[in-house]
């Protein structure tokens, strides 16, 4: 499940985390507001995201069908299958790390010098051209960036996922970590807890290397 859920909340965060950010870096009413309204979930602890998303799932979906004369939504249970409960963990997963990754983009996107984006215009690169052809190469190092946190978030996912899910339903949501938490603090198995956490070290390390070695020749064609 951890391998799934990696791939889930590691694109969408990045994919909507960017077009956010490209969103937000033009000349828009209440920017810092924006800005804060999407950060502020980053700040906040996974455990009390996760209940408010509880109640958000349990106590107002029902009442959005409600309203809407649905019964498909008023009786949809979040967690009463494997598929709508890592859907429900990928979506507040998503929702608390999009803020950081956003303030990254930002930034990377306000480091590119003006007279290219000038430049880029009055060759007539605009609209998505632009942002392939230009934007992208350019802010690969901070794709780069985005990248390593996002990995390493999500293979070490933990907190949102034991208070929202439990790991239920049948285990089906059950993180590496979480497995690992169980066999060192469940059943008191310390060694074999710890022989597990090494193994995801070295995962995490790999897979952070592979990913570091690969967009840095990105930056290097750039």
């Amino acid at each position: 499940m951890t391998f799934k859920l990696a791939v889930v909340t590691i694109v969408l965060t990045n994919v909507l985390a960017f077009f956010i950010a490209l969103a937000l870096n033009t000349h828009i009413f209440g920017k810092p507001v924006i800005r804060a309204f999407f950060f502020i979930p980053n700040i906040i602890s996974g455990v009390m995201i996760a209940l408010a998303w509880t109640f958000i799932f349990q106590k107002v979906t029902p009442i959005i069908g409600e309203l809407l004369h649905s019964e498909a939504v008023t009786g949809f249970s979040w967690f009463g299958s494997s598929t709508a409960a890592f859907a429900a963990v990928s979506v507040v997963t998503v929702w608390q790390g999009l803020g950081f990754l956003m303030i990254l983009y930002i930034t990377g996107l306000q480091s590119i010098p003006l007279d290219v984006m000038e430049a880029a215009c009055i060759d007539g690169c605009v609209g998505l051209n632009r942002i392939i052809k230009i934007q992208l190469p350019l802010l690969m190092p901070t794709i780069t960036i985005n990248l390593f946190v996002s990995i390493a978030n999500a293979f070490k996912a933990f907190d949102i996922n034991y208070a929202l899910t439990g790991g239920g339903p049948s285990k089906t949501t059950q993180t590496i970590a979480m497995n690992i938490y169980d066999d060192a603090f469940g059943t008191f198995n310390m060694g074999y807890g710890c022989a597990k956490s090494v193994i995801l070290f070295l995962i995490i390390a790999a897979i952070s290397l592979i990913q570091l070695n690969i967009t840095r020749k990105r930056e290097v064609q750039s």
